[in-house]
């Protein structure tokens, strides 16, 4: 028992985020027991949040969770606490009777605490009115015009543009989409090995997983090292477009009436 409770507040420290949050919570949770006199509220906002701490840190119940799932995703449970919900309340609450001195409060609790989510790295100018890397754009739309008018063409393509392009048009079909990243999802596909898993792209590999998978087209990094050549294993380079190269296989047959698959 000792041992699950270490790894329940292992899971706890692991997974709580920006500690300030934690506080405000707790300083919300205190006030509105001490205050609120409405029933429903109070066992939504009290009594319902401390039941589920309360189950989350009992050991039998981490037991019998670990039986089901993962230790990594036992931090989900939390997720059934209305927090954002309980903060911005009583903020409101505190509000309605401190209007001038709440909203002051309230405005420096956002500034010390808050980021600008504009500045984060994740975050960058867009290329274009869809918002999509201006490679995947012309990438596609070049793919498109060598297809002969079938809207049922099969691509493999690096792992950085395989969301972008199934936003972009359904119409090219992934030899691997996502679900290879997605632990518990993932398969084994040879296609992906060849392209994702490898420091070098074996170009007679990659060939040959990508005739398994009828691709029509190849498209690599030109940054990423590869051993051989792809024109060597029968398939013709048409462009160096955005810092990739695509290839084509004449030997494969456009397929017209194939339905649109998924990732």
């Amino acid at each position: 028992m000792k041992g699950s409770m270490n790894e329940i507040f292992t899971v706890i420290r692991d997974y709580t985020g920006q500690k300030a949050l934690l506080v405000l919570y707790a300083a919300a949770l205190v006030y509105l027991a001490v205050k609120e006199k409405e029933r429903l509220k109070r066992a939504l906002f009290v009594y319902f949040p401390l039941f589920v701490l309360i189950v989350f840190m009992l050991p039998p119940v981490y037991g019998l969770y670990m039986k089901i799932e993962e230790a990594a995703t036992y931090y989900r449970l939390l997720w059934m606490i209305p927090v954002s919900i309980t903060i911005s309340y009583t903020a409101v609450t505190l509000l309605k009777k401190h209007l001038i001195a709440g909203t002051a409060a309230a405005c420096a609790l956002i500034c010390a605490l808050g980021s600008c989510v504009y500045t984060g790295p994740f975050v960058a100018p867009a290329d274009n009115r869809l918002h999509l890397p201006q490679a995947v754009i012309d990438v596609s739309d070049y793919l498109i015009s060598q297809s002969e008018g079938s809207r049922n063409v099969t691509i493999a393509v690096p792992g950085e543009l395989i969301h972008f392009i199934r936003q972009y048009d359904t119409g090219l079909r992934l030899a691997f989409g996502r679900e290879v990243y997605v632990a518990g999802w993932s398969e084994p596909n040879p296609v992906y090995e060849e392209m994702e898993l490898r420091e070098k792209t074996d170009c007679s590999a990659l060939a040959a997983a990508c005739r398994e998978y009828r691709c029509n087209f190849i498209v690599l990094n030109a940054a990423k090292p590869v051993a051989g050549d792809l024109r060597e294993e029968g398939y013709e380079l048409l462009a160096l477009l955005d810092g990739y190269y695509i290839y084509k296989d004449p030997q494969m047959p456009f397929q017209y009436d194939a339905p649109v698959s998924g990732e």
